[in-house]
């Protein structure tokens, strides 16, 4: 990423088994990314649920990111007859704004996975890691331009009649105009997070406990 872009990044699970309910707080450096708010109707600074238990009858416990603090803590359970999560894929998409040039974590501090019965599933977790750069801009156009004309003039008169009069003009007029563009490319950074595995993306490797 470069100063001043956005983008969304998302929190991955692989190999869920039965998960019906998961809170999970992340860690950032505020200096180097703020996080976008998912819902302006709301007050406070929101992320956006995945697309795991979107469509389904859910509860959404906690949804907070304070860029002061530096933190990011979201909770959602799944009701009724929702069926539980077995198949891999988004549990949170945030929206990043790259603020200034440097290195931000984007790290579990909490991850909490449970089934219909409120157990307690294990988790392993990746973390990820944001790089910013600096913002660049074209170098200015280099231009070189050679002219070269010569006009030479040559006159010769006999003494006595007749005259003869010899003027030949040789007129030499090349151009060469080279022209310089660089344009340096900032190179976006991804983002790797995990959950059953929870990724950054979030990935996390799921072990059902007996």
């Amino acid at each position: 990423m470069s100063v001043d872009d956005t983008r969304d990044l998302q929190v991955e699970i692989e190999n869920p088994v039965d998960v019906y309910a998961f809170e999970i707080k992340l860690a950032f450096e505020s200096s180097v990314i703020q996080i976008s708010d998912a819902n302006p109707d709301l007050p406070g600074i929101q992320v956006y649920l995945g697309s795991l238990f979107t469509g389904q009858q859910h509860f959404v416990a906690t949804n907070h990111v304070d860029n002061e603090a530096r933190t990011i803590d979201f909770a959602v359970a799944l009701l009724g007859s929702a069926e539980p999560v077995s198949a891999g894929g988004d549990l949170i998409t945030m929206t990043v704004r790259a603020d200034s040039a440097g290195t931000s974590p984007l790290a579990f501090t909490h991850i909490l996975l449970a089934n219909r019965d409120a157990e307690t599933i294990t988790a392993d977790s990746t973390d990820g890691t944001i790089s910013v750069e600096t913002s660049t801009t074209a170098p200015p156009t280099a231009t070189s331009t050679v002219t070269d004309t010569a006009t030479p003039t040559s006159t010769a008169t006999a003494p006595t009649t007749p005259t003869s009069t010899m003027t030949p003009t040789a007129t030499k007029t090349p151009t060469n105009t080279t022209t310089l563009t660089q344009t340096p490319t900032a190179t976006p950074t991804t983002v790797s997070p995990s959950l059953n595995q929870v990724l950054v993306p979030l990935v996390m490797k799921n072990h059902v406990r007996p």
